[in-house]
């Protein structure tokens, strides 16, 4: 991504975790998934977003508990580029404005 980027993944959060603060008019939804295996998810949130493993493994793990996480946030640009790599192993994203 162009975005410059900024991690703050604690396990509960409702807030994006990668992304960039000064253009958070959009976030990236992703939904808490049965059919993929746990590392495959971490790895293409990392792949998806840049995050590190630590922080990938704390937004799957919110998708896993809460239903879901917000994985990013940016330009809406930036957040259909997430939201496509995501999708590229079928996971159920969104993109939504923020709050």
């Amino acid at each position: 991504m162009t975005a410059s980027r900024t991690v703050e993944a604690p396990l509960r959060r409702d807030q994006p975790a990668t992304g960039d603060p000064s253009a958070d008019a959009y976030h990236v939804i992703l939904y808490n998934d049965d059919f993929h295996a746990f590392d495959d998810v971490v790895r293409q949130v990392q792949k998806a977003t840049g995050a590190s493993t630590e922080d990938a493994f704390a937004i799957t793990m919110q998708a896993h508990e809460s239903g879901r996480a917000v994985c990013y946030r940016g330009p809406q640009e930036a957040c259909l580029k997430v939201a496509d790599i995501l999708r590229e192993i079928r996971l159920h994203v969104e993109i939504d404005k923020a709050p």
